[in-house]
């Protein structure tokens, strides 16, 4: 299973250094879009940079979760705009983002 290196990337959450996240095709586990890390079938958005510089961003359709810490210190972001469907953010998931 993936739970260990979930537990691996988390603690990549809230690195201002992070800018984009890059996942191989051929990865059984994970996907990437548009630079944020998620689970290979989409429905769960892991790990989004906390340096990304962007104001706004969409949660793809068919995402049901957002996981714990995903958007931790993205002080960039002034919006999340989240899908129909949502059923599940983890603590902390928006932890030091400004408040909105």
């Amino acid at each position: 299973g993936s739970g260990p290196v979930i537990h691996w990337l988390r603690a990549l959450s809230g690195d201002t250094a992070l800018a984009t996240v890059t996942v191989n095709p051929a990865n059984a586990s994970f996907s990437e879009v548009d630079g944020v890390l998620y689970t290979k079938d989409g429905a769960s958005l892991i790990l989004y940079p906390a340096s990304e510089l962007a104001n706004e961003y969409e949660v793809p359709a068919g995402t049901t979760e957002i996981g714990i810490q995903a958007f931790d210190r993205a002080s960039s972001l002034t919006r999340v705009i989240l899908p129909e469907g949502l059923t599940t953010i983890g603590y902390s998931a928006f932890n030091g983002a400004p408040t909105w």
